[in-house]
């Protein structure tokens, strides 16, 4: 699907020239952003300056280097210390590769230059520090600042060139382009070792915006465990709950076998204990029972037995009772 691609540009500038003028390109570069916001519509526009956008301590070069390959357009502020520069024009050579890669991976965009160089001081008969990066900017049409920067920028004169230099841009970013059918979701090696985004910044790309190296896909990140409800979880197999009851079943079986057996066993010989303790009462009660019958008799003759029977009748009642109170 054809988009737009991330409007994202690059503010390539000598930060000597921004100090020795109290700040005035930093200025500028605030008063092209709100231009350019105006005539491009309510997506953010993003104009990177290292100075504004490199926080403290951070790896300068390697910010550089990645803040050109997520660029999409360059402005370049031609000066004697631009050209003079070492990096300056190191940023312009990084640049003109990365539009390289865009017009490789969108066809539609070949051709279309994405530097807008701003003419701020003359640099006649100055040699650049690479004369090869100077000859392709001036292959480009240079929006002449040099006698503007003594005026207001309020004046006429200064708001139609920032809208002459808005309208270019504006134009440019604003075109719909397809990615090349050979392309894949992986991503491209930007210029200078930057790897080029698949999609551009949260803050800075609206809606429509297609990733610079593939089509724009948005891809969740699979939870590893998901979390399912109720309706979604996938009901067993037939064979599995047949499984699972028989294992179930088995083991509740041989449970019933361990805890029967083990309480069988100890009842069986309570109750035999219990019943032979009762026997043993009841036979000693019944002998005695006989043997008082017979002391009268012996008590009434005169014999010496019937004392001694007696007090063997009581012994057997009371073993008998123990037994019978202990069998119970």
């Amino acid at each position: 699907m054809a988009a737009r691609l991330p409007p994202i540009g690059f503010w390539s500038y000598a930060r000597q020239d921004d100090d020795a003028s109290q700040g005035q390109l930093s200025a500028l570069r605030l008063q092209v952003k709100a231009e350019l916001q105006q005539q491009y519509g309510h997506s953010p526009i993003t104009i990177f300056q290292d100075v504004a956008a490199i926080a403290p301590g951070a790896e300068w070069e390697r910010e550089i280097r990645n803040a050109i390959g997520r660029s999409t357009f360059l402005i370049p502020i031609i000066t004697p210390a631009f050209i003079e520069s070492e990096w300056c024009l190191k940023e312009v050579r990084i640049f003109l590769e990365r539009e390289q890669q865009i017009w490789r991976h969108f066809p539609a965009l070949d051709g279309k230059r994405r530097i807008f160089p701003v003419y701020y001081r003359s640099i006649e008969d100055l040699p650049p520090f690479d004369d090869a990066v100077l000859k392709e900017l001036r292959k480009l049409q240079w929006v002449d600042y040099r006698e503007l920067r003594y005026k207001n920028p309020h004046e006429e004169v200064v708001q139609k060139t920032l809208d002459h230099l808005g309208r270019g841009m504006s134009s440019l970013l604003h075109i719909l382009a397809e990615p090349a059918p050979a392309e894949t979701a992986s991503p491209a090696e930007a210029p200078g070792g930057v790897e080029a985004p698949l999609v551009a910044e949260a803050a800075d790309r609206p809606a429509e915006v297609l990733a610079l190296d593939a089509p724009q896909t948005s891809v969740a990140k699979a939870d590893p465990q998901p979390q399912r409800g109720p309706q979604d979880q996938t009901p067993p197999l037939a064979g599995d709950v047949a499984g699972s009851v028989a294992a179930q079943t088995a083991q509740s079986t041989q449970t019933a076998k361990t805890v029967m057996f083990d309480t069988g066993g100890a009842s069986a010989a309570s109750v035999v204990w219990t019943v032979a303790r009762q026997l043993i009462a009841a036979g000693l009660v019944v002998w005695a029972v006989i043997i008082a019958m017979h002391i009268p008799g012996d008590l009434s003759s005169g014999g010496g037995n019937g004392r001694g029977e007696i007090a063997f009748v009581v012994a057997m009642l009371g073993g008998a009772g123990i037994l019978w109170r202990a069998g119970r």
